[in-house]
């Protein structure tokens, strides 16, 4: 892993409109558990949050060093800057983890992975991870747990600059900012260049006296406005492109994602959610093997929150995806597959608080356009003894099948 020294030091310009003080001491808040906004210390769900505190903190040269510091998440890569990333929650398959970012599903319809090394931790705000179960409210991939990435949003202008071993550049800027009409808006952009080294010794197979290089450029922009007292609506988007070389060929990735999101609180006891997403990615290999593999995947989901006396809120939701995929072997042109695939779910949440007692309910039930049907439940229950607090739970998961399963050849596909 190169060493990186920052040399030049980072610019923070102040926002130029007020802030309102935030409350300290207070748990942090998350939403990924229940698919409501709990703090930690509610949540009967194992969760570890990761906050931009602590990614400055910390100064990682990559996703990698945040990642295997939390308990449960083991991490596997393959080389240096940009080599093959795997993640494993409480030792669960890579593919048994489902990934969000902002909300939206990023690993890829082919692998069912997501490309950890191309995720600049330049381009991160906060991470959740939640251990365990979570099908019963987010369907196929959640065995092993949740991780959702919110991209940054910074409160002014930023930037940094920093100079390192092996050629390598590391650069970022942001800004920020709002109306008084309630407008926010804010982006940040990175770029990581490194020269690199040689990755293989003399006399090992393919070996090739040259230096492996990296190059990962990435953007992310959120625009929100008001309308009116009860709704908003937003629209956020993150890109990322790197080039990753090795012995005898490079591996060009382009990941990015999309959603559009209308909240509305319509009364004190009711609120709803229906966001559009997008994501895709594109992996061109120049090898003696070379391939052109790409993936994009729509989705809609719509989600009402109801709550009732002694802090009991009910949750009901339907999502949709649909996953498309083409993979082209460039050596000899042909078309190894050009498939698509659809699912649909439904699901309902629940949860309360009675006194020293916690309990918290989901069911699904989804559809796969080839895989078929599956049913899954979650119970949780959390009882306060003192300055101590115990939790039982129990859920069920399934794994649908990925593109390359269903009609890659090497898979058994057709």
């Amino acid at each position: 892993m190169n060493t990186l020294r920052t040399i030049l030091a980072s610019l923070l310009v102040a926002p130029g409109f007020p802030v309102l003080a935030e409350p300290v001491d207070t748990a942090p808040v998350v939403v990924t558990a229940s698919r409501l906004a709990e703090t930690q210390d509610e949540t009967l769900a194992s969760v570890s949050v990761i906050t931009r505190e602590e990614i400055e903190r910390i100064q990682p040269h990559s996703v990698v060093e945040l990642l295997r510091l939390q308990a449960g998440v083991d991490v596997a890569r393959n080389g240096g800057l940009g080599g093959n990333t795997s993640v494993f929650l409480r030792g669960a398959n890579s593919d048994h983890t489902l990934v969000l970012i902002d909300g939206v599903r990023v690993s890829s319809a082919t692998t069912g992975t997501f490309a950890w090394q191309h995720l600049d931790p330049a381009q991160i705000e906060r991470i959740e991870i939640v251990r365990g179960p979570r099908a019963s409210l987010y369907g196929s991939d959640a065995l092993g747990g949740v991780i959702q990435i919110f991209t940054r949003r910074p409160a002014g202008a930023t930037g940094r600059v920093g100079l390192g071993t092996h050629g390598t550049v590391r650069a970022d800027a942001g800004f920020g900012g709002g109306r008084p009409a309630g407008l926010r808006y804010s982006g940040q952009a990175s770029l990581i260049d490194s020269s690199g080294f040689d990755a293989t010794q003399p006399g090992t197979f393919g070996h090739d006296p040259d230096d492996d290089g990296y190059r990962d450029e990435s953007l992310n922009a959120r625009i929100e406005a008001p309308l009116g007292e009860t709704a908003s609506l937003a629209v956020q988007g993150w890109h990322s492109n790197g080039l990753v070389e090795f012995d005898q060929g490079t591996q060009d990735t382009e990941n990015e994602q999309a959603q559009l999101t209308l909240e509305q609180a319509p009364t004190a006891f009711w609120s709803q959610r229906l966001s559009a997403g997008y994501a895709g990615d594109i992996v061109i290999t120049d090898s003696p093997f070379p391939s052109d593999i790409r993936t994009r995947r729509r989705s809609a989901e719509w989600q009402h929150d109801l709550s009732f006396g002694a802090g009991q809120i009910l949750t009901l939701g339907v999502d949709y995806h649909e996953d498309e995929g083409r993979n082209v072997d460039l050596a000899t042109g042909t078309r190894v597959f050009d498939r698509s695939i659809e699912s649909s779910g439904a699901f309902a949440g629940y949860r309360a608080g009675f006194g020293r007692y916690d309990v918290q309910l989901a069911a699904r039930e989804d559809d796969h356009s080839e895989f078929g049907g599956a049913r899954t439940g979650s119970l949780a229950l959390g009882v306060e003894a003192g300055a101590l607090r115990l939790v039982a739970s129990h859920g069920t998961a399934f794994k649908a099948p990925t593109l390359n399963q269903l009609f890659h050849p090497g898979f058994g596909g057709f």
